[in-house]
C-alpha cells in the first residue's frame, strides 16, 4: 500500500515538473519575435544594448514594420520630449521620416530627413546622415524627382563604400533599383537590386533581403522572365510573414499580381491584388491604396467589366491627385481614356488623354507618351480621321523604335497600315502591314514562352498548394495533439492533488488515448501519401506529353536537315562551298536547294513566312515543289520557275487574295549556272545576292514581290543574265543575318556591314569564310535573342 502511495506521489511530481517546464518554455518564447534588420544594427551601433534609447528606437522601428503607425508616433513624441541630445533626436527624426513615407506624406518625410541631417551637421561619415539621405531619396522618387534622388544616392554610395558602411550601401542600391523600375529600365533595375541582395546576404539583413527579393521579382517580370520572378517573390513572403512585416507583404503580393497579370492569369492577379489592398487599407497607406485601385481598375478593364473598371480608376485618380503622384495620375488618365474609347465615348477619352500626355511630357516618361500616342491614333481611326491617325501613329513609331519596345512598334505599324488603306494609298498600307506581320511573327515566340511559363506555374502552383495543404494539415494535427496533451497534463495534475487513487486509471486512459491518436495520425499520413502519389502521377503525365512533343519537333528537325544539301553535296556542283544554317527555333523556315541538269547547276536560297513549326511546314512544301518543277518537269528558266512555284503555293495554301487572309509565301533567289556559256541566269523575289570577282563585290537585285499572294495583281518575275568566270564567288543569304540585333548599341548588323565583311575575307578559302561569318554573327548577337532563321551560302564557280 505504502509503495503504491509513493509511486503515485512520484507520478504527481513528474506531472508538476512537466507543467512547470511547459510554462517556462512558453514564457521564454513570449516576445521573441525580434525583427532582424539593418536598422536594429544601426541602433545598436550608436546606442548601447539595454539602454532606454536603444529600447525606444527599436520599439519605434518594429512598430513601423508591423504597421502600428499610431503607436509608433506616440513613442516618438514621448521620446522627443524626454531628450535634448542631438544624436538621439536625429535618430528619432530619421525613423519618423520613414514612417511619414509609409503614410504617403512624402514632403513631410523629406522635411524630417533634412532636419535629422542638419542636427548632425551634415556629417556624411555619420551613418544616420546616410540613412536619412537614403529615406529622402526614396521620398523624392515617389514624387518623380528622379534626378534629385539619383544625385543623393550617388553621394550615399560613394561615402558608404569609402567608410565600409554596408548597411546604407545595400539600401542605396535597392532605392536606385526602384527608381529605374519606375522608369521602365528593368535591366538596370535588376543590376542594382542584385547588388543589394549580395550585400544584405553578407550582413544577414533579413528584412532588407526580403524587400530586395520581392523587387528582384518585379525586375524579372519586367524582363519577361516569369519563372525567376515568381521564385524571388516566393523567397520574400515567408521572411515577411515571420517578421510580421505587413507593408512588405503588401509589396510581395503586388509583385505577384504583376507577374500573373502579364501571364494573363487575371483571377490569380486579382486575388493577389485584393490581399495587398486589404493590408494597405489596414496600414492606412494611401499611396499603396491608390496603386492597388489603379491595378484593380486595369484588371476589371481587361475582363471587360467597364463599369467596375471606371469605379476603381476614378478612386485611384482622386487619391493620386491628393498625394500628387504624377506618374500614377498620368497612367490613370490613360486607363480611363482607354475605357471611354472602347465604350465609344471618344470625346471624353480625348480629354483624359490630353491630361495624361501633358503630365508624361512634364516628367519625361517616354514610354507613357508612346502609349498615349497609340491610343490617340486608334481613336482618330475610329472617328474616320486617317490623317490624324497617321500623325499620332508616326510619333508612336518613332518613340517605340527609340525605346526598342517591339510590341508598340507592331501596334503603330498596324494603325498606319489601316490609315493608309483608308486614304487609298495601297503601297504605304502594304509596307506597314508587312512590318506589322513581321513583328507579330517575331513576338509570337514571346507569347509562346509566356504560355509555357503560365502552364508551368499553373502546375507548380497546384503542386505547391497541395503541399502547403498537406503541411498545414500535419501542422494542425500536431497542434491539436499538443494542445490535447497539455490539457490532459493539467487535468491529470489537478486530479492527482484531489484524488490520488484515480491516478492509475487516468494513466491507463492516457495510454489508450495516445495509441488512438497515433493510429489517427498514421491514417492521416497514409491519406497524404496517397495524394502525393497522385500528384507524382499527374506530373509524370505532363512531363511525358512535353517530352513527346519535344521529341516530335526534334525528329522533324532531323528530317529537314536530311533533305537539305550538305557542304559536300554543294562541293560536287561547285569548286568550293560553305553553308551557315542556324534556325531560330528547332525547325527552320529557311531552306536551300541545289541540283545539276544538262551541264547546268541550279541553286535556290529561300526564306519562308514564319519560323519554327509553321516555317518548317512552308520549307517542306517549297522543297517538294522545287523537286517537282525542276527534276520532274525540267524547268530551268529561273523566272518561269518562280512563276510556276507561285502558282503551286497559291493552290496548295488555297489563297484567294481576300482581305484579312494570311499572306504566306517565300522570298527567294534562284541562280542557274551554265558551264558552257560561262553565264549565270537568275531571278529573285524580295532577295539580293553578291558576286565577288577579283577584288570587287557587286550586289544584284530582282523583283520586289514574293512567291505568293501579293496585292491585287500578280506581277511577273523577270530574268537576268550576267557573265561569270572560274574563281568568281557567289553569296546568297536570307535576311536573318543582316537583321540580327547586337553589337555595343543593340542595333541591326545590316547589309552594308555584311558586304564589307565578305569582301574583307576574300583571301581565305570558302570553308574558313563560313567559320568567320558564323563567329562574327555570334559575337555580334552576344546575349541577345536570335530574331530570325539565318542562312548564308557561299559557292565558288
Amino acid at each position: 500500500m505504502e509503495n503504491r502511495y509513493i509511486r503515485a506521489m512520484n507520478r504527481c511530481l513528474i506531472l508538476f515538473g512537466i507543467i512547470v517546464s511547459f510554462l517556462s518554455i512558453n514564457m521564454n518564447l513570449f516576445g521573441q519575435n525580434q525583427v532582424k534588420s539593418e536598422n536594429v544594427w544601426l541602433i545598436d551601433h550608436y546606442f548601447p544594448k539595454g539602454s532606454e534609447t536603444n529600447k525606444t528606437l527599436s520599439k519605434v522601428y518594429n512598430l513601423t514594420v508591423l504597421g502600428q503607425y499610431e503607436a509608433a508616433k506616440k513613442e516618438i513624441n514621448k521620446f522627443k520630449k524626454s531628450t535634448n541630445k542631438k544624436l538621439e533626436l536625429a535618430a528619432t527624426l530619421t525613423y519618423e521620416g520613414n514612417l511619414a513615407y509609409n503614410e504617403s506624406r512624402y514632403v513631410k518625410s523629406i522635411e524630417l530627413c533634412d532636419s535629422a541631417i542638419d542636427l548632425l551637421d551634415n556629417d556624411l561619415t555619420h551613418r544616420y546622415v546616410l540613412r536619412s539621405m537614403n529615406y529622402k531619396a526614396k521620398a523624392l522618387g515617389a514624387l518623380n524627382a528622379y534626378e534629385d534622388a539619383n544625385a543623393i544616392l550617388d553621394t550615399v554610395m560613394l561615402i558608404a563604400r569609402e567608410t565600409g558602411d554596408d548597411l546604407n550601401l545595400g539600401a542605396a542600391y535597392y532605392y536606385y533599383g526602384s527608381i529605374y523600375s519606375d522608369l521602365g529600365d528593368y535591366k538596370t533595375c535588376a543590376r542594382y537590386v542584385k547588388k543589394s541582395i549580395e550585400i544584405r546576404k553578407k550582413i544577414g539583413d533579413q528584412l532588407g533581403l526580403a524587400a530586395s527579393y520581392s523587387f528582384m521579382g518585379l525586375c524579372y517580370a519586367g524582363l519577361d522572365n516569369y519563372t525567376l520572378a515568381i521564385e524571388y517573390i516566393q523567397k520574400s513572403i515567408p521572411i515577411r510573414e515571420k517578421a510580421g512585416d505587413k507593408r512588405g507583404l503588401a509589396n510581395s503580393y503586388l509583385t505577384m499580381y504583376k507577374v500573373y497579370f502579364e501571364l494573363g492569369e487575371l483571377d490569380k492577379a486579382m486575388d493577389s491584388e485584393f490581399k495587398s489592398l486589404t493590408i494597405c487599407q489596414e496600414l492606412k497607406d494611401m499611396q499603396c491604396v491608390s496603386g492597388r485601385y489603379t491595378n484593380l481598375g486595369q484588371l476589371y478593364q481587361k475582363k471587360g467589366l467597364f463599369k467596375d473598371a471606371l469605379n476603381y480608376h476614378f478612386k485611384a485618380l482622386r487619391l493620386s491627385k491628393q498625394l500628387q503622384i504624377k506618374n500614377r495620375i498620368a497612367l490613370v488618365h490613360e486607363n480611363i481614356a482607354r475605357v471611354y474609347a472602347i465604350t465609344k465615348r471618344q470625346d471624353k477619352a480625348l480629354l483624359h488623354l490630353d491630361s495624361s500626355l501633358t503630365l508624361r511630357k512634364e516628367i519625361k516618361d517616354l514610354e507613357g507618351e508612346t502609349s498615349v500616342y497609340l491610343v490617340l491614333a486608334g481613336i482618330h481611326l475610329e472617328k474616320n480621321e486617317p490623317e490624324r491617325t497617321i500623325e499620332y501613329a508616326q510619333l508612336a513609331l518613332q518613340f517605340a523604335k527609340k525605346l526598342q519596345i517591339r510590341s508598340m512598334e507592331k501596334e503603330a505599324h498596324q494603325l498606319l497600315s489601316r490609315a493608309y488603306e483608308a486614304l487609298k494609298r495601297p503601297s504605304e498600307a502594304l509596307d506597314h502591314f508587312r512590318k506589322f506581320v513581321y513583328l507579330k511573327d517575331s513576338l509570337f515566340s514571346i507569347d509562346q514562352s509566356k504560355e509555357l511559363v503560365r502552364q508551368e506555374l499553373e502546375f507548380n502552383f497546384a503542386q505547391k498548394q497541395e503541399k502547403q495543404r498537406i503541411k498545414q494539415e500535419k501542422k494542425e494535427e500536431k497542434a491539436r495533439l499538443e494542445s490535447q496533451k497539455q490539457r490532459n497534463i493539467i487535468i491529470s495534475a489537478g486530479a492527482a492533488l484531489i484524488v490520488l487513487s484515480l491516478l492509475l486509471g487516468f494513466s491507463i486512459w492516457q495510454y489508450r488515448l495516445k495509441n488512438r491518436s497515433k493510429q489517427e495520425l498514421e491514417l492521416t499520413n497514409v491519406k497524404l501519401n496517397t495524394k502525393n502519389e497522385e500528384l507524382e502521377v499527374t506530373k509524370g503525365i505532363i512531363e511525358n506529353q512535353h517530352r513527346e512533343i519535344t521529341d516530335s519537333i526534334r525528329y522533324a528537325r532531323q528530317i529537314q536537315h536530311a533533305i537539305l544539301p550538305s557542304n559536300s553535296d554543294l562541293k560536287e556542283y561547285f569548286s568550293d562551298a560553305f553553308v551557315i544554317f542556324k534556325p531560330k527555333d528547332v525547325i527552320s523556315g529557311d531552306f536551300y536547294w541545289a541540283t545539276a541538269i544538262d551541264n547546268k547547276t541550279i541553286l535556290a536560297t529561300v526564306d519562308c513566312t514564319g519560323h519554327g513549326v509553321p516555317g518548317g511546314f512552308m520549307s517542306m512544301l517549297g522543297i517538294s515543289l522545287l523537286n517537282e518543277l525542276v527534276i520532274e518537269q525540267g524547268i530551268l528558266s529561273p523566272a518561269l520557275l518562280l512563276h510556276k512555284l507561285r502558282e503551286k503555293v497559291i493552290v496548295s495554301l488555297r489563297q484567294k487574295g481576300q482581305e484579312g487572309e494570311q499572306k504566306d509565301g517565300m522570298d527567294m533567289t534562284v541562280c542557274v549556272f551554265d558551264e558552257k556559256s560561262s553565264s549565270l541566269t537568275y531571278s529573285s523575289a524580295n532577295h539580293i545576292f553578291y558576286l565577288v570577282s577579283g577584288n570587287e563585290i557587286t550586289e544584284y537585285k530582282g523583283d520586289r514581290h514574293p512567291v505568293g499572294i501579293f496585292g491585287d495583281e500578280l506581277l511577273p518575275f523577270h530574268e537576268f543574265s550576267i557573265s561569270v568566270k572560274k574563281g568568281d564567288r557567289i553569296y546568297t543569304f536570307t535576311d536573318g543575318y543582316p537583321d540580327q540585333f547586337g553589337g555595343p548599341k543593340g542595333k541591326k548588323y545590316k547589309y552594308q556591314q555584311l558586304k564589307e565583311k565578305i569582301l574583307s575575307i576574300q583571301s581565305e578559302r570558302l570553308e574558313l569564310q563560313g567559320s568567320i561569318l558564323a563567329e562574327t554573327l555570334d559575337n555580334w548577337k552576344g546575349s541577345l535573342e536570335q530574331i530570325d532563321d539565318v542562312t548564308v551560302i557561299g559557292v565558288e564557280i
